[in-house]
């Protein structure tokens, strides 16, 4: 998995991944020459990682320990606790790291959060409902981010580092913001998930029987059956649902 390329045209890959949680995955980092050798190790257990605007350093989110971490560069610990922490991206002058902090949990509601070197943090914008995407704005004086108030609504917003929000762009479908280019084009993706529920019963022959819908809105979650089989309980996580989701 492509983590980013740097300009010294190195990339930083995910190599031996293992899915952890909404977009997120943890494996082992490496670097290798762009189309060159094979690839180098360097750490494991890492969710995020990003290049320095000079190429020469890395920032990286791993978790060792049961403990989510800040490194940047390798070796020095910005910032370390229990909360997941997702999405951290370099900013233009290298001088800050801009990421996500979840619960600690796999609930990926939380805040956008900024670091300096030193580890000192900052909150910038906070209690969204789901966060998924960030980017800085190439003047650095702005983080871009993509985040629902409710459900998995997704909208593109930005942030000062003053913490003065507004909105960039909310469509009809979901938006999800992943890079931004030195000359402001923005590359976005529009997603839209929906689940369904069923029940299948088992007929005398032990074989399935014939399937019966049973969703509600368009985003159940973790269904359980009464003891008697007459009634189910689930979650439902869609934006209808409203906030902190429905049982």
């Amino acid at each position: 998995m492509v983590m980013g390329i740097s300009k010294q045209a190195q990339v930083a890959v995910l190599v031996k991944p293992v899915y952890f949680a909404h977009t997120q995955w943890l494996g082992t980092l490496a670097t290798s020459p762009l189309g060159g050798s094979a690839p180098r190790e360097l750490l494991e257990n890492v969710a995020d990682a990003d290049w320095s605007p000079d190429g020469n350093e890395l920032a990286v989110i791993d978790h060792d320990h049961n403990k989510w971490r800040v490194q940047y560069p390798i070796g020095k610990v910005l910032l370390e606790g229990d909360n997941w922490l997702s999405d951290e991206r370099v900013s233009p002058d290298g001088q800050q790291i801009a990421l996500f902090r979840h619960p600690p949990n796999v609930d990926d509601r939380g805040d956008v959060i900024v670091l300096d070197r030193s580890g000192k943090l900052r909150v910038l914008s906070a209690g969204w409902e789901s966060l998924e995407g960030l980017a800085w704005a190439p003047s650095g004086k702005d983080v871009w981010f993509s985040a629902a108030d409710s459900g998995e609504q997704y909208c593109i917003r930005a942030v000062t580092l003053a913490g003065k929000q507004r909105t960039v762009h909310c469509g009809t479908a979901p938006t999800r913001i992943h890079d931004i280019s030195a000359t402001g084009s923005a590359l976005v993706s529009t997603e839209e998930n929906r689940v369904a529920m069923a029940l299948v019963e088992h007929g005398a022959t032990g074989k399935p029987g014939e399937e019966r819908d049973l969703s509600w809105l368009d985003n159940a979650y973790g269904p359980r059956l009464s003891r008697d089989g007459s009634e189910l309980l689930f979650t439902d996580q869609s934006g209808q649902a409203g906030h902190d989701y429905a049982v």
